[in-house]
């Protein structure tokens, strides 16, 4: 990810995000739509900072986060069901 000002929203969001998730509790519904706003409330000013930003590549970049998160969550489902190997 690149270090420029103009993704500095973007970037603090992600890194906000990311230790929040390390925090959170392992026992965390984490499909239930509850969980899921509490953490955007959570970092409700750096969403409003990434809403009002009138850059487009801030928001190809979140798509690109987005589609790599999904792909992820399929490599680990996938090596979850394979199981350990004995």
């Amino acid at each position: 990810m690149p270090k420029s000002k103009e993704f500095a929203s973007f970037q603090k969001f992600n890194k906000s995000l990311t230790k929040l998730l390390k925090s959170r509790p392992e026992t965390s519904n984490i499909e239930s739509d509850e969980f899921i706003q509490s953490i955007i409330d959570e970092l409700s000013t750096q969403v409003d900072n990434i809403r009002s930003d009138d850059n487009p590549d801030i928001w190809k970049k979140i798509y690109v986060q987005r589609d790599n998160a999904k792909i992820r969550v399929e490599v680990f489902n996938r090596l979850m069901s394979m199981g350990a190997k004995n």
